[in-house]
């Protein structure tokens, strides 16, 4: 009996911390769409600045950068949008094993922009990102993004991006 109590209290506790680690990712995914949507930056920097690991990387199709090339990159895309229509960053899976987490979220931006025809077009991303966490002392911390199955489409027309 007290070696099952023993296992439930260790499961217990693990799916609380799970449980904490989701809500903490839900929370900061819910942080970064609203930068991101408001079009603010250093708040957007500031985020990423907290979660990510001094060594993060972020590899988007084909390219590895770092926490402030993946920020200026993002900065110089989203800026050139008149408006943020729709920005959404939702956690699709989670699977933590002790100190190490893998997370699984989709990407959603809709923007308006001006093209080169001097006309305003709405231009839709979306991707998938695999992320590893990592628990050092009682934080969890970002160490990588690996964005996949993106795709861009202005005016509901596939665009295609130069890149990997």
């Amino acid at each position: 009996m007290k070696v099952a109590l023993a296992i439930f209290a260790l499961v217990a506790v693990g799916s609380v911390a799970q449980a904490d680690l989701r809500s903490d990712i839900k929370s900061a995914n819910e942080k970064i769409a609203a930068s991101l949507k408001k079009q603010d930056f250093a708040a957007y920097d500031n985020l990423t600045k907290e979660l990510c690991s001094s060594d993060f990387k972020c590899t988007e199709r084909g390219r590895t950068k770092t926490r402030e090339q993946m920020v200026q990159e993002l900065k110089f895309g989203v800026s050139q949008a008149h408006k943020i229509l729709a920005s959404e960053v939702n956690l699709k899976s989670l699977s933590q094993k002790g100190s190490s987490a893998t997370s699984t979220s989709s990407h959603h931006l809709l923007m308006v922009m001006t093209g080169a025809d001097n006309q305003t077009h709405k231009i839709d991303y979306t991707a998938t990102s695999t992320d590893i966490w990592t628990k050092n002392g009682k934080k969890w911390t970002l160490t990588s993004s690996v964005f996949s199955k993106d795709a861009f489409t202005m005016d509901g027309k596939p665009l295609q991006m130069g890149g990997g």
